[in-house]
């Protein structure tokens, strides 16, 4: 989406940092670039990996004819314009679905406890007077691998829980491989709900049950309103949150009896 708007008015440098290599390289990455630009704008890291981007984007240089954006999954406090879709309240809504299906002991298995899915599970269970219990929880990587460990720990303790929120869908991939391979069923024995909707999820059997990000809208916006403030059109930084949604398949279902 980006790109295509962009395109129309402007020529686009495509500069890619490491998938581990986090904020600090995004900064590093754009103190090198020329200076001859009119604007920058940073895609941000994954929802599922719970890094402070704010705390190095705030160090972006202050070239006086360059304007940056960011487009992510969390609010930085910086002053520079933001195109955001909440990932921290995606999680949470995933659980509310959860929690409306009938569903009380919710295991985790995702990124690290600093990271957004992780803390909107846990500010969803809070807010239905649920507990929180670390014998539910696995932070593994962000893999199908990792989520394939992370459910065969889970399982092997003897999980108690109803329903499994996966920090994306690629680890949601590796949860329901372990659960078949365990002799349960989903969403007979367990239901799992995840985030990201990538293509996949649709011809997995089950179909996964997901949270949207509209990426491509995003895109759009983010091209859309950096061209805006090179131009003039704005001066104060703008902030513009999109929503996301559950989209509901097969791999969830009520809470067994």
């Amino acid at each position: 989406g980006m790109a295509t708007n962009i395109g129309q008015k402007f020529t686009m440098t495509l500069a890619i940092t490491r998938e581990k290599g986090g904020p600090e390289e995004t900064v590093e990455v754009t103190l090198n670039l020329p200076y001859n630009m009119d604007g920058i704008a940073i895609i941000g890291s994954s929802h599922t990996d719970g890094v402070p981007e704010g705390q190095y984007l705030c160090r972006l240089p202050d070239w006086p004819a360059l304007h940056f954006i960011y487009t992510g999954f969390q609010y930085l406090e910086s002053p520079i314009d933001q195109i955001v879709c909440d990932g921290q309240k995606a999680a949470s809504d995933a659980v509310d679905s959860l929690v409306k299906s009938g569903h009380k002991r919710i295991a985790y298995i995702g990124g690290s406890e600093y990271s957004s899915p992780f803390l909107g599970y846990c500010t969803a269970l809070k807010k239905h007077g649920l507990p929180c219990h670390e014998s539910r929880i696995r932070h593994v990587p962000i893999s199908m691998e990792g989520g394939y460990l992370g459910a065969g720990e889970l399982l092997k303790s003897g999980l108690d829980a109803t329903a499994c929120f996966c920090s994306n869908d690629v680890i949601a991939i590796g949860v329901m491989r372990a659960v078949r391979e365990s002799g349960l069923f989903i969403p007979g024995d367990i239901s799992v709900i995840s985030m990201d909707d990538i293509n996949v999820g649709r011809y997995l059997d089950p179909m996964l049950t997901t949270v949207h990000f509209p990426l491509a809208e995003m895109g759009r916006m983010t091209a859309k309103i950096l061209i805006d403030r090179i131009e003039g059109g704005h001066h104060l930084p703008m902030k513009i949150v999109l929503p996301c949604h559950v989209v509901e398949r097969e791999s969830c279902g009520t809470a067994p009896a």
